[in-house]
């Protein structure tokens, strides 16, 4: 006789049945299927301080843990254990390792590390955005980004008023279907209006740089309603990011950070942005970062091809911390 039952206190045998039989599952359908387990360690004396763990799969690495000592923490241990499991994994064959993350700041170290975001879940629990992360291992003629040129992002001010302005005029004339803006329309606008899109002192707006090196290469801005029956919403605008500079994952560091800057401002609680119909690469980014489309506006713009739509998006986001 058989018969349903539900726990929330499960015995880990009946787990075990769970996990093992979808594994096997799995594998049988997949000839070449079968895991290896994979580790590196830094012994200090008797004890573990340090180290990588996962397994080799489909020529792939999957990267389970990576844990530094509390002690030893920021002497770029991490980085170090993820290097050498990375050699080992090439060396036995692997094309490529993935790894996963629910730290926005330890994903930025991945990406620092060489490693690109495939799918970004946020909200994934609670608050936390889970990241998903692959990097080439130099197999099948794929090169890995060096971490010399991974892009790094942080907040603009007043010191970057002259480069803010020359890459955003550059992106206007680049991408002319991308902005409701010309390049001459901007270019005539003074220095003070360049400085209150960057950081307004009424705390009407917020811009964002994605750097490599010191070069500034991208950017993005966070417009804010001040009217209290709209203070609610903040507003995306001036995404952009150096052609020559793409693939790096500045572009999504960028809708993070000004994410993260909405979600840090009291009352706020949706983001909205829009985008060009037909750009499948801008949308397909928004859509990982959580956004989903709820409207087209037709005759948006005047193109050199004619008139064009705008995708309007949106997302709700949660505060970094509870209101008082």
């Amino acid at each position: 006789m058989s018969s349903w039952f539900a726990t929330h206190h499960p015995i880990e045998s009946d787990l075990d049945v769970l996990r093992d039989g979808v594994l096997d599952h799995g594998r049988a359908l997949a000839a070449a299927g079968r895991a290896r387990p994979l580790a590196c360690f830094l012994r200090e004396d008797a004890d573990i301080a340090a180290g990588a763990a996962g397994r080799i799969e489909h020529g792939r690495l999957f990267i389970s843990h990576v844990w530094v000592e509390a002690e030893r923490r920021n002497r770029g241990l991490g980085a170090e254990a993820l290097r050498r499991i990375e050699a080992e994994a090439s060396s036995a064959g692997c094309r490529d390792a993935l790894i996963e993350t629910l730290d926005d700041r330890v994903a930025a170290l991945y990406r620092r590390l060489g490693y690109s975001s495939v799918a970004v879940i946020p909200a994934y629990v609670g608050p936390f955005t889970r990241h998903v992360l692959v990097k080439s291992l130099g197999r099948e003629g794929a090169a890995s980004p060096s971490p010399t040129t991974a892009a790094r992002v942080a907040p603009l001010g007043a010191g970057d008023v002259s480069r803010y302005r020359e890459l955003m005029l550059h992106a206007y004339a680049a991408a002319p279907d991308a902005f409701t803006s010309t390049p001459e329309e901007r270019a005539a606008e003074p220095e003070s209006w360049w400085l209150r899109r960057i950081a307004d002192p009424t705390s009407g707006s917020q811009a964002f740089g994605a750097f490599v090196g010191d070069e500034l290469v991208g950017t993005v801005a966070l417009e804010f309603q001040l009217k209290p029956k709209t203070r609610h919403k903040a507003h995306l605008i001036g995404m952009f990011v150096r052609d020559n500079r793409r693939g790096l994952g500045a572009g999504e560091l960028l809708v993070h950070a000004a994410l993260n800057a909405a979600r840090a401002r009291p009352g706020v609680r949706i983001v909205t942005l829009t985008v060009t119909e037909g750009n499948a690469p801008a949308i397909r980014l928004y859509e990982r970062c959580g956004f989903q489309a709820f409207g087209v506006e037709p005759m948006a713009i005047a193109t050199e091809d004619g008139f064009k739509a705008k995708v309007h998006m949106w997302m709700s986001i949660e505060p970094l911390c509870a209101a008082p």
